[in-house]
């Protein structure tokens, strides 16, 4: 594949994702710009619970595996995990550690953001970090008011 056909596949890859939604064609070229291309093989553990995320991961193709521990119990809850998914996008902007080990199933090939990378062309495009910004803002009013809904709903229910 062609630098070029790669961007354009790039491109193509980043507008799937709600993350990104609202950003436009050039915005996009800049996420892009700093994404790496990454093959990964079998057996390969991506990540583990508990640990600090610095990238985000657009899964291209390939199959991951992602398990996380149930608190208190020997349970382990599985997911197979594949094209099109996006696992730690938060981790773009926030400090979050991942909420399940992630590991390679099938040889996959993954869209790397890092964290680092990412916040600088926040900083040089504030237009971007607006964007983000307001749909953060809209989700947490959001919540709250879901919050909000289920309190009048036990409080209905108190005697």
């Amino acid at each position: 594949m062609s630098t070029s056909q790669s961007q354009d596949s790039d491109l193509e890859l980043l507008s799937g994702v709600p993350f990104f939604a609202g950003f436009s064609q050039d915005q996009l070229k800049l996420v892009a710009a700093t994404a790496e291309r990454r093959s990964l093989p079998e057996k390969l553990l991506l990540f583990d619970e508990g640990q600090l995320l610095h990238s985000a991961y657009v899964i291209i193709s390939g199959t991951l595996r992602g398990e996380r521990k149930v608190a208190g119990t020997d349970k382990v809850l599985k997911r197979e995990i594949g094209a099109g998914v996006v696992l730690g996008e938060r981790a773009l902007i926030l400090d979050v550690r991942a909420p399940e080990s992630v590991r390679v199933e099938e040889r996959a090939r993954v869209l790397q953001i890092r964290k680092l990378m990412f916040r600088k062309v926040l900083q040089e495009h504030p237009g971007m970090a607006r964007i983000l910004h307001a749909r953060f803002t809209r989700h947490l009013m959001e919540m709250a008011l879901g919050f909000n809904a289920v309190g009048e709903r036990l409080r209905a229910n108190l005697p």
